[in-house]
């Protein structure tokens, strides 16, 4: 019978030590490799997160940026009326947004800067709206039709109608017939208060200025401010001597034969409206400007206006 050598024994027993090492070894590579990959991993995570925190953080500014942030802090700095003529964008399908402030009476017409916001206070007229206020509504809406006389629902004209929402219109002090020398003078005088039947009614001097320099679809928006500042200064109304023969004369007409003309006198007060608080700061105007007028141009294949009298502009319209 064969005996067992031992050394063969210690031999597989060093083999098996050997193979025991080289797997162990083996082992504990793949274990550092998997942490320093997840090490790299959470390194790259915590970029990435970091990243997408500034990412977001840059998109949460950009969102919620805010018209009239810009508005108010141009108009810090930025004149307005004749000297902030230059900052309109006059390539803009419409330069010009009417907005009208039901309370105190008054319209300011406010340019489109470069940015498509209607933030430049360029002119202010005094107005007059309903005798009961809710007969003019509030609102946003747009010019359409355009007439250079038009027919009132209690026979009286107008001149310079723009029609903006059914009856309700912008438009001269009324007149007894379609002429400039039969004006409804007592009328006149009631600029700046409560006098229509729920148009709005301007002067020659600003109705005839909107009807040349604001096409049709020109943005209106009527509104409430009993606090508001206007941003631009706004002439006092020069009051007509009812016993004056010149009296049947719009003064701020500029056609041809306006007698308040060819005697060379001031047609307009050289005193401006005083307000609420002349201290209160633009912001509050452009906070409401860009809430109610957030609008932009817009592109419009039609862009004629109709200004020709024909019978159908002899149909009755809220005087």
């Amino acid at each position: 019978m064969k005996k067992n050598n031992p050394i063969n024994k210690y031999v597989l027993v060093i083999i098996f030590l050997a193979l025991f090492a080289i797997i162990s070894i083996f082992l504990i590579s793949i274990t550092e490799h998997r942490s320093d990959a997840n090490m790299n991993n959470k390194s790259n995570s915590e970029k990435l997160t970091t990243k997408n925190t500034e990412d977001s953080s840059s998109f949460e500014e950009t969102t919620s940026y805010n018209p009239a942030d810009s508005a108010i802090e141009e108009m810090s700095t930025v004149p307005s009326g004749d000297a902030a003529k230059h900052l309109i964008d006059f390539d803009a399908d419409f330069p010009y947004q009417i907005r009208v402030n039901r309370t105190q009476n008054y319209v300011i017409i406010y340019g489109i800067d470069k940015n498509g916001r209607y933030s430049i206070p360029y002119k202010g007229f005094m107005c007059s709206v309903g005798k009961d206020v809710k007969d003019t509504p509030t609102g946003s809406f747009k010019t359409s039709d355009y007439y250079p006389w038009r027919l009132m629902v209690d026979g009286s004209y107008a001149q310079y109608a723009i029609r903006i929402n059914g009856s309700i219109m912008l438009h001269s002090i009324p007149y007894y017939s379609a002429h400039n020398d039969d004006l409804e003078s007592e009328e006149y005088n009631k600029l700046g208060s409560n006098a229509s039947l729920g148009c709005v009614r301007l002067n020659i001097n600003g109705i005839k200025w909107i009807y040349d320099n604001c096409p049709k679809g020109t943005p209106v928006t009527i509104y409430d401010s009993d606090s508001e500042v206007p941003p631009v200064k706004i002439k006092k109304v020069k009051k007509i001597d009812l016993n004056d023969e010149r009296a049947n004369w719009d003064p701020t007409d500029p056609v041809a034969g306006n007698p308040w003309k060819d005697g060379k006198e001031t047609d307009e007060s050289e005193e401006y409206m005083e307000y609420p608080s002349e201290t209160t700061s633009n912001k509050n105007n452009l906070e409401t400007t860009s809430k109610n007028n957030s609008e932009t141009t817009s592109k419009v294949k039609d862009k004629s206006v109709s200004k020709t009298t024909s019978k159908k502009d002899l149909e009755t319209t809220t005087k």
